[in-house]
């Protein structure tokens, strides 16, 4: 009966422990990958951008009514943008019933003085930037499933849709999240 009660307290410790991490308080600043630090300011004004209020613990409900904790990642993107943030609104446990294996709603935003304009949305597929550029900055793709991806050239103030790339003439990219 001991070893029972021993694996069910096993399996209750590691299901906990597969639970997402409390979301930090509005005086941290967030890691990112790729670069420096998003701050509390900065994560609120893009959540505000995207009409998206995040509860007492910082997390917002998903596309799949779910209560989960936006990540923030800074991505290159070259020319006058330099760095954007992707702001992802993630799955939660239900999350292949509403946005398949793709990673949950994303948008791209570019900062224009103290605030943020979203230059690209996406939603159930992954960004894909690649090494091509139009207007000096970086080309993207919305990658997922099938042999080609909609693919989008920087017009000077927001990515327009631009036919599609085939997934054998992407070449070097980098996809987000990682």
């Amino acid at each position: 009966m001991r070893i029972v009660h021993a694996i069910s307290a096993l399996a209750f410790i590691a299901l906990a422990a597969c639970g997402q991490a409390a979301a930090p308080t509005d005086a941290e600043a967030q890691p990112a990958q790729g670069g420096a630090e998003i701050s509390a300011a900065d994560r609120t004004a893009m959540l505000r951008a995207m009409r998206v209020t995040p509860d007492a613990r910082g997390q917002v409900t998903n596309a799949c009514e779910e209560k989960v904790t936006p990540q923030f990642v800074n991505v290159e993107l070259g020319g006058a943008v330099g760095t954007a943030v992707l702001a992802i609104i993630p799955g939660g446990p239900n999350s292949l019933t509403c946005y398949g294996d793709g990673p949950g709603d994303m948008h791209l935003f570019r900062r224009t003085g103290a605030a943020f304009n979203e230059i690209h949305a996406l939603s159930g597929v992954y960004l894909i930037v690649l090494s091509t550029s139009h207007g000096g900055v970086h080309d993207v793709a919305n990658g997922g499933a099938g042999m080609s991806q909609p693919l989008y050239w920087w017009n000077g103030t927001t990515y327009v849709a631009h036919g599609t790339i085939s997934d054998s003439a992407m070449g070097d990219f980098q996809m987000y999240p990682q």
